[in-house]
């Protein structure tokens, strides 16, 4: 014959879950708190940098990206160095090819 354990008893890992729970909320809440008020925010980057930064991070030259997306080397230079705007152009070619966010760039 099976005993069943009193039923306080089987419920007793759910009252835990849940103080757990909220101990843990809690504790994500005052970690949050700290880090909006202890780090300093991130800088703004224009598209330009962004981009640059990315290609850079991945090892590649303006004039391989710029053969990538179709632009004359000079023109992918003054684009990254920002003489030069992004179009939609730029920016459509320039995610797909590098499987970015579109959004990155505008």
């Amino acid at each position: 014959m099976q005993s069943h354990a009193p039923s306080h008893k089987r419920h007793q890992p759910r009252f835990k879950n849940i103080v757990l729970c909220d101990y843990l909320d809690t504790l994500a809440t005052q970690a949050a708190d700290f880090e909006n008020r202890h780090t300093p925010p991130l800088p703004t980057l224009a598209p330009h940098e962004i981009l640059a930064a990315h290609l850079e991070n991945n090892g590649m030259s303006a004039s391989a990206w710029g053969e990538l997306i179709g632009v004359h080397r000079a023109t992918a230079s003054r684009l990254l160095r920002g003489g030069r705007s992004l179009n939609a152009n730029h920016i459509r070619n320039t995610a797909k090819a590098l499987s970015i966010a579109p959004e990155l760039l505008l």
